[in-house]
């Protein structure tokens, strides 16, 4: 089954940074206090089960593999590639989306460089067929969120 599910992404974004920015934010005094954090990661997880995929597979979790989300996006769209180097996210120079990896694009998670400070969640974090990024291989991109169409394609 392939669902167009763009509008669903946009509740489920807004409603993820409503909560951050408003209620959960100014609860992080440290880094060291994780309990903010991972109440925040458990209300995500569930908050993508209800506005996301509504009913269309059991767990709440977004990595089951039970479901995949496709992300197409126009033409002359620039996308950062991106790696693990070192353990760590390692982004390149914004580049054209590569023809090669167009029809492989899948959605991950949404994303902000500054996790901690106020959300926009500007860009979908999406893993991809690993293609030369020049300093290294990629195996993901960043996008900018507004140019994106998500699907949902369950088994």
């Amino acid at each position: 089954m392939n669902i167009d599910i763009t509008e669903r992404m946009s509740d489920y974004r807004t409603s993820l940074a409503f909560l951050w920015n408003t209620q959960f934010r100014r609860r992080v005094s440290s880094l060291l206090n994780c309990g903010p954090l991972d109440q925040f990661e458990q209300i995500d997880e569930l908050l993508f089960a209800g506005l996301v995929l509504d009913g269309h597979r059991n767990s709440a979790s977004k990595g089951d593999g039970d479901f995949v989300i496709p992300v197409s996006v126009p033409d002359k769209t620039n996308c950062m590639p991106g790696a693990h180097v070192d353990g760590y996210f390692q982004w390149a120079e914004a580049m054209p989306v590569p023809s090669t990896i167009r029809d492989q694009i899948k959605f991950e998670e949404l994303f902000d460089f500054d996790r901690y400070g106020e959300l926009k969640l500007e860009f979908a974090k999406c893993s991809v067929a690993p293609f030369d990024a020049g300093e290294f291989v990629a195996t993901h991109v960043l996008l900018p969120y507004d140019a994106c169409r998500f699907s949902l394609v369950t088994s």
